[in-house]
């Protein structure tokens, strides 16, 4: 092997060069390890909707994919949305598809595939039919859930029509091959470099530089190891309970100081917090979409405090996890992975290593769960303006709270009082509010009305504001009152097994992901995911 090795070119120079090359090769294959960390491939990239110009008429232009938009009967178009996150916008655009990716086109794009398509100027006809689309659309929300969207809405609709169309070519390529690709070539360069340049640098025959090198090797890997320890054993605790429904114990501390420190205002720079404090920079995107839901609390004839909650969203997966910090309590909660881009048709598979590895980021976007001294609290949307709250205090998201409560909360009383502290972010045009009990058997719903935060006493909560003001139009919430009506003719006593009838009440059909009936006394719950009332999983210490 050392005579393989010193037949090669760069032997054969003079000993200033031969080190100035394997410095040179060394670098280069540094670079290219970088770059395929930081390589963005073509389903990264894209126009948004409201790129579209005139000037782009009868070109040829690559699209973005997005988070949502919904089939035709009619399968030589597709209807997407594009979202503008700065201003709440959003454009409804029609996409005339060829035969051949017809049945996989509406998949792909949600999946974050860009596409290219020739942009074509939509006439009067092409825009009604955009309209029509979409309000048999609305008209289905309304049969199958209990939401209601008034004309004003529907008419509204036709201003957020694109006054374009796209007539699709092709998918892009979506292959992670230039990625590997450039990983391991960088990797072939840099071991090759090491090699040569202790050989260089030790007097050592190129076998005996081979050797030195495993031995860095092994010292560098073991000490990746013992950095990354806990994320390889969260990494390695994902279990898949079936129907959808994940689980996993989140070993060490997550950042929760350095999340409040940070001052976020909008999901990005939750991101970007993700990615350098929990991914090295990698790669990460959450989707802050919309969603409904219901919550209450109530009390067992044991004495017992119950906390039932249902998140309303199309059918994705779910992630149940632990986590015990060592400077907190220790809860459960339950995120949405179609938020990280996993989940099957919402993005990368969630039994893939890629898509695993994105769960570790999870406990930062949950959306309910209750901690080990009986606390819990949910995340409920709200058909309001974002809150972009605007005093002296340091800004947070909602998504961050969540996280923050669990982790050093004990009581509602405690979790006021820290919200207090801090400035409530929303994006997306819409806002949320927080449902928070504890085991004594208080419950309060905290909402932020024009730049000031709301305390309302309650135990029941859906997606309508509560706090009083002639400027909300709640409109009819059969939810609301179903849940109010059960817990009223029960004396507010259920137990678990009502509990769950009562979110099955409430629940929005196909479009509830998850129902949990939480026992904040015994710190233990049920799950239901996709509407299957009679098989539940559960989970407690």
């Amino acid at each position: 092997m050392t005579k393989l090795i010193n037949i090669l070119i760069i032997y054969r120079m003079g000993k200033i060069k031969r080190f100035i090359i394997t410095t040179i090769l060394f670098i280069f294959g540094a670079l290219l390890i970088l770059g395929s960390i930081f390589y963005k491939s073509g389903d990264e990239e894209g126009l948004n909707g409201f790129d579209l110009t005139d000037n782009m008429i009868g070109k040829t232009v690559t699209m973005a994919g997005t988070i949502s938009g919904f089939d035709s009967p009619n399968k030589d178009h597709a209807y997407i949305v594009y979202h503008d996150e700065d201003t709440g916008d959003y454009s409804l655009i029609r996409c005339d598809l060829p035969v051949d990716i017809q049945d996989s086109f509406y998949d792909e794009i949600l999946d974050g595939r860009t596409y290219v398509a020739v942009v074509h100027k939509a006439d009067s006809g092409v825009q009604e039919d955009v309209y029509d689309v979409t309000l048999d659309y609305y008209d289905w929300i309304e049969e199958t859930t209990d939401i209601e969207i008034s004309e004003e809405e529907r008419e509204e609709t036709w201003n957020h029509i694109s006054p374009y169309y796209l007539e699709v070519i092709e998918m892009t390529n979506e292959s992670d091959i230039p990625r590997v690709a450039l990983c391991i070539t960088g990797a072939v360069f840099v071991l090759f470099s090491i090699v040569v340049l202790i050989a260089l640098l030790m007097k050592k025959s190129p076998l005996r530089a081979i050797l030195i090198t495993t031995v860095v090797l092994v010292i560098v890997v073991g000490v990746a190891v013992v950095i990354t320890f806990n994320k390889l054993r969260s990494f390695l605790s994902i279990e898949n309970e079936g129907d959808g429904l994940y689980s996993m114990t989140y070993y060490g501390d997550l950042k929760t100081d350095e999340l409040l420190e940070a001052n976020i205002t909008s999901t990005d720079e939750l991101v970007e917090f993700i990615r350098s404090e929990e991914f090295f920079n990698a790669p990460v995107e959450v989707d802050e979409s919309n969603f409904g839901c219901a919550a209450f609390a109530s009390a067992t004839e044991d004495g017992d405090q119950l906390f039932g909650r249902n998140m309303d969203y199309p059918d994705t997966d779910t992630l149940v996890i632990y986590t015990d910090p060592s400077d907190g309590y220790a809860s459960y909660a339950c995120a949405d992975l179609a938020v990280l881009g996993v989940s099957g048709d919402y993005g990368l598979d969630s039994d893939s290593t890629v898509g695993r590895l994105l769960m570790l980021a999870a406990p930062y976007v949950c959306c309910d769960g209750i901690n080990e001294t009986g606390l819990g609290i949910a995340l409920l949307e709200l058909d309001i303006p974002e809150t972009h709250q605007d005093t002296d205090n340091p800004d947070v998201i909602f998504y961050s709270m969540i996280r923050v409560i669990l982790d050093s909360c004990a009581s509602v009383d405690e979790a006021i009082d820290l919200l207090g502290q801090y400035d409530m972010n929303s994006a997306l045009g819409v806002t949320y509010h927080l449902f928070i009990c504890d085991s004594s058997g208080r419950s309060v719903v905290v909402e932020w009305i024009e730049n000031e935060m709301y305390v309302n006493e309650a135990d029941t909560c859906t997606n309508s504001v509560l706090t009083p003001g002639e400027w909300f139009d709640i409109g009819a919430d059969e939810r609301l009152g179903i849940l109010d009506d059960t817990l009223e003719d029960n004396n507010n006593i259920l137990t678990p097994a009502q509990g769950r009838d009562l979110l099955e009440a409430v629940s929005q059909g196909d479009f509830t992901e998850w129902s949990c009936v939480y026992n904040l006394t015994d710190f233990e719950f049920d799950i239901y995911v996709d509407g299957d009332y009679e098989n539940g999983y559960s989970f407690g210490r």
